[in-house]
């Protein structure tokens, strides 16, 4: 399995970086060469003095995502992870009536946790 299959897309390195969490990961999207940007990302092991953003990994992640959420009026609600195979991942928080929250949809599990700490 390719290193760009186990941890999020740069678009969701990005938007976590705006979102403000902190840059902290076991790898990085670095950018190629700060005079050019058209030259693109690639992922290393350790940041840059170029741009770069925080690569997580679904361990990474898992740490980010609660245990649980406490839900007004609902109870509490707990982190669901369904592979969908080739398909794709969904993460997302059902509560104890097996209700769905909210579920994300990610290319990979790394992705969708992404977009779960996102939403």
């Amino acid at each position: 399995m390719k290193l760009e299959d186990q941890v999020i897309s740069l678009e969701l390195a990005k938007r976590l970086k705006e979102l403000g969490i902190k840059q902290e990961s076991a790898f990085y999207w670095v950018q190629n060469d700060f005079d050019d940007p058209a030259l693109g990302f690639t992922l290393h092991y350790q940041p840059s003095y170029r741009t770069d953003y925080s690569a997580f990994t679904v361990a990474e992640l898992g740490e980010m995502l609660p245990a649980e959420l406490w839900v007004e009026d609902k109870g509490v609600a707990y982190p669901e992870f369904i592979n969908l195979g080739l398909g794709g991942w969904e993460v997302g928080y059902n509560l104890d009536s097996k209700k769905n929250l909210r579920m994300v949809f990610g290319s990979n599990e790394a992705n969708a946790r992404a977009k779960c700490l996102i939403y």
